[in-house]
Order: C-alpha cells, then sequence, then structure tokens
C-alpha cells in the first residue's frame, strides 16, 4: 500500500504535477532540480511521484517529506493504476525505463481522462534518447551516408527520420517514443520528448547517481584488466551534464504551467535534443583507463582495440538487455549520435559546464564503479558535488 496516496486533489489550479521514474538516475535527479526551484510557479505545487516499493517512498519521505506525494507501483506493468493516478494530474514527466510502451500508453489514457474532466491542455513529458538516430557503422547494419549527420531539432524531421528507420529495424526505445507521439495525436493530448545523448555526472537522486556506459568500460577494465575500445574508436556521440538536463526539464515543466505550455512544440514537432559537447569513444575510454590506472585496476594507460564480435561478450553483461546483444553494444558504444540542441537553447536553456568538468565528471563515475562501497559525495570532485546553479 503507499505511504500517501494523492487522491482527491485540490482544484486544477496550480496543475498538478506527477513524476514516473523518481528513482532513476535522470528522474531522481529532475525531481531534486523541481522541488529546489522555491519560486512561482514550482514553488505552489507537491509532485506525485510513483515508486516501486515502501523501502524507496520512505527513504523519499525522509528526504522531501511534504514536498512530495507517493504512490506505490511494484510493477511497471500494472497499468490501470498508471492510468488512475495520472488521471488526476495535468502534467506527467516520464523517467520510468524509455522501453516500456504500455506503462508510457497508460499513463498518456490517464491524461485524456484529466484533460476531459477539466476541459484544459494537459501535458505528457516522455524521456528518450539519441541513440534511437544512431548509426551502426562497425556492423554496417546502418549507416548515413559518406558523412555523419547531423540532427537539428528545429531544422530536421526527427519524427519522420526516427519513423523511416522504425519501419526498417525496430528498436524498442525508439518504438516506445513513436508510440507516445502517436497516442498523443490519437488521444489530443500535448506531447513532449526530451531525446537525451549520453548522460553523465553525478546525480541529485537517492538512488541512481551515475550513468552505465563509463560504468560498463570500467568494470570491463575491472574483469580483464585492460581499458577496451570497440572498432576505432572514432564515433562521436553528444552528451550532458546530468544536473543540466535536469535544468532543461525545469525550464519545460515552467513553460507548461504558463499559459499551459502555448510555447513548447508539441506531437511530431516536439521531439527535442539536450546535448551540451562532444566526444568521441576513444576519448571516453582514455578517461576511464587514467583513473583505472591511478586506482591499479590496470597496468598501462594504453588502450586495447576490439572488434564488435569480442566487444559484445564483454560488455554486454554490463549493459541492460532491451535488444540483441550486437545492437546493444553497437548503439552505445560505438556509434555516431550528433544533434543539435536548438528548440531548448530557444527555449532559454543555458547549459554552462564544459569540457572540464565533463573529464573530471568522467573519471568520477569510473571512480564509483571501481569502488562502489566509497559511493559517497564526499569523495567525488567539486564539479560533481556543486549543487544546481541558478540563472
Amino acid at each position: 500500500m503507499p505511504l500517501r496516496h494523492p487522491l482527491p486533489f485540490p482544484p486544477t489550479h496550480p496543475p498538478q504535477i506527477l513524476l514516473a521514474g523518481a528513482t532513476t538516475y535522470i528522474g531522481g535527479t529532475v525531481l531534486a532540480t523541481l522541488l529546489a526551484h522555491q519560486v512561482h510557479p514550482l514553488n505552489e505545487v507537491t509532485i506525485t511521484c510513483l515508486v516501486p516499493s515502501n523501502e524507496c517512498a520512505s527513504k523519499l519521505m525522509r528526504a522531501y517529506g511534504e514536498d512530495i506525494n507517493l504512490v506505490i507501483r511494484e510493477c511497471l506493468d500494472d497499468v490501470e493504476l498508471a492510468t488512475l493516478i495520472a488521471s488526476k494530474h495535468d502534467i506527467v514527466i516520464n523517467c520510468a525505463p524509455a522501453t516500456h510502451k504500455h506503462s508510457a500508453l497508460a499513463l498518456m489514457e490517464g491524461l485524456a481522462k484529466r484533460q476531459k474532466n477539466t476541459g484544459k491542455d494537459v501535458w505528457f513529458l516522455h524521456t528518450s534518447g539519441t541513440e534511437n538516430l544512431a548509426d551502426l557503422p562497425t556492423s554496417g547494419k546502418w549507416v548515413h551516408g559518406d558523412t555523419v549527420k547531423e540532427f537539428d531539432d528545429i531544422n530536421d524531421d526527427i519524427y519522420g527520420f526516427e519513423s523511416m528507420r522504425e519501419a526498417k529495424s525496430s528498436h524498442p526505445q525508439r518504438a516506445t517514443e513513436l508510440a507516445v507521439v502517436h497516442k498523443g495525436l490519437e488521444l489530443g493530448l500535448k506531447t513532449l520528448v526530451i531525446m537525451n545523448p549520453m548522460v553523465y555526472g553525478r546525480g541529485l537522486g537517492l538512488f541512481e547517481r551515475s550513468g552505465v556506459r563509463v560504468s560498463a568500460m570500467a568494470k570491463v577494465a575491472m574483469a580483464k584488466g585492460k581499458i577496451v575500445v570497440i572498432g576505432d574508436g572514432k564515433g562521436m556521440w553528444d552528451h550532458v551534464h546530468v544536473q543540466e538536463l535536469a535544468e532543461l526539464y525545469k525550464v519545460v515543466v515552467i513553460e507548461m504551467m504558463r499559459d499551459r505550455g502555448k510555447v513548447l512544440p508539441s506531437g511530431k514537432m516536439g521531439i527535442m535534443f539536450s546535448a551540451n559537447g562532444r566526444h568521441s569513444w576513444h576519448a571516453v575510454a582514455q578517461e576511464v583507463a587514467d583513473i583505472c590506472y591511478e586506482e591499479g585496476f590496470v597496468s598501462q594507460k594504453g588502450l586495447t582495440h576490439v572488434e564488435l564480435a569480442e566487444g559484445i561478450k564483454l560488455f554486454s553483461t554490463y549493459l541492460p538487455q532491451v535488444v540483441n546483444e550486437e545492437d546493444i553494444v553497437g548503439l552505445r558504444l560505438c556509434s555516431n549520435a550528433e544533434t543539435r540542441s536548438s528548440i531548448a537553447r530557444s527555449l532559454g536553456w543555458k547549459p554552462a559546464w564544459g569540457e572540464e568538468v565533463w573529464k573530471q565528471a568522467i573519471r568520477d563515475d569510473a571512480r564509483i564503479a571501481l569502488r562502489p562501497e566509497q559511493d559517497v559525495l564526499s569523495d567525488l570532485s567539486p564539479e560533481a558535488q556543486s549543487p544546481i546553479h541558478k540563472w
């Protein structure tokens, strides 16, 4: 049973916010960021969080108290509960696993009921990732052409490209994102997708605090005594610090609360990027190699290049199993996914942390993977400990 149930709610002003995925890396940081912004209009709302257990709920309640409502949803497949709770809210922020289509659609069904009952626009803010756009140059399954394409979320038809890719070869995260867009159009709901690149840095949540890619590289180093790069390591991806990403969610949510998000794109046009930097996989691996060498897990800082088949054997254990192993490793550790975050910047998002913060945070994330027993804030760099900056 939930520790605190959000029914019934007060009148619809201010908008009611539901966060799915408050225990995830991104979701936990988004929650902390929204609660820290104690000025209008966010200071007027209490955020409801869907959480998987009483243990998680107790930890969140101790940290945030009366600032949140808590509802236990033990399984993402509990679509009836998702629909019920969403029907009492005006804005749903979905930071739950981006491959779980049925959960996302159930939340949207609830939002549709809310919109029908209040007669006011509602919003579904969905979390996705740029691996939906990535090529597969190592396996040769998909290449953009002679040059790697950089996608711009204002100038390019992102929805059209994803639809074309999905028709050729389905990918669970992309399929879920497209289903969200389609369901929004079907139900008359406003949807906005934030498509994230590699997310790095110290999270502000109470549960997951670092990303999976750097952790996977460090764990392979621990197991094999070497830092592995798949292929030539020249593949390029974008990145964003998780705290600055959460600031973007805040910017978007505030716009949704002001005039019901009239300035925001939605539907097929409502797919936006969050990149604030770019790296090669060789560069990431070298940062991980440096910290592994300093910590005594490898005997040299050099990198070992392997073919995709060998990379699959080494890395698939440490990456979420959502598609076949070749595509998991190929998309997440040796592909190209280059984007330009034009929509976010047009809304006033101003990420400030650059190359030096990125390098240090990669080292910190690797250190957490190598020494999980010392995963405490005081053990990390000043950049990773920094509170969310205000503009």
